[in-house]
């Protein structure tokens, strides 16, 4: 019996189950063509041709640095490239929003209204805020008139909060969905980190 089993032949299953392993977990690793094309580094086994590669998706964030580095993946490419595993819920991360709630939504259906609700006020206050910083990019009003644009600002924040506060509430109701909101916050803090 194992306590994680990792998935594919792609780089990022061999972390995985590297990572588990070296943590003391019982790991296994599965993968489509066995041990062809392997190197063992201690009792690890690795793919020496580690793909196809995950994190490449048109949308996602290593397909634009490549891009912005004039480079071009030969490969198999892999979206979504994260997915969080639980006992008893699988959920794949979507970069675009309406496939990410209806993936949650599929998985988490008691819950639906509850997150199509929290998406679509985040997306509509960071639509908001992102066309205020565009039109100040100084971060702060300049002159009177900018004030009257900071202040419209202030409804959405509110809004944004209060759906803050109650997907809060609906989160300490479901732990399953609740790990599953920090290992995507993990992901976009690594994801901004990177842009």
């Amino acid at each position: 019996m194992y306590d994680v089993i990792a998935i594919g032949d792609d780089l990022a299953s061999h972390l995985a189950a590297a990572i588990a392993s070296s943590r003391g977990i019982r790991t296994a690793l599965i993968s489509e063509t066995g041990a062809a094309d392997a190197c063992v580094a201690g009792d690890l086994l690795f793919q020496s041709n580690p793909l196809p590669l995950t994190g490449l998706g048109e949308s996602q964030i290593f397909s634009s640095v490549l891009k912005s580095l004039g480079l071009s993946p030969k490969t198999n490419l892999l979206n979504p490239a994260y997915q969080i595993i639980l006992p008893e819920n699988r959920i794949d991360f979507f970069c675009g929003k309406e496939a990410l709630v209806e993936e949650l939504s599929r998985e988490f259906p008691e819950s639906a209204t509850d997150i199509q609700s929290f998406y679509d006020t985040i997306a509509e206050t960071s639509s908001k805020a992102g066309k205020w910083l565009l039109d100040h990019p100084f971060l702060q009003p300049r002159s009177l008139r900018d004030y009257p644009d900071l202040i419209k600002l202030i409804p959405s924040y509110l809004k944004s909060l209060s759906a803050n506060l109650k997907f809060k509430k609906i989160l300490a109701q479901n732990p399953a969905l609740n790990k599953v909101m920090e290992a995507q916050r993990v992901l976009l803090s690594f994801q901004q980190k990177y842009q």
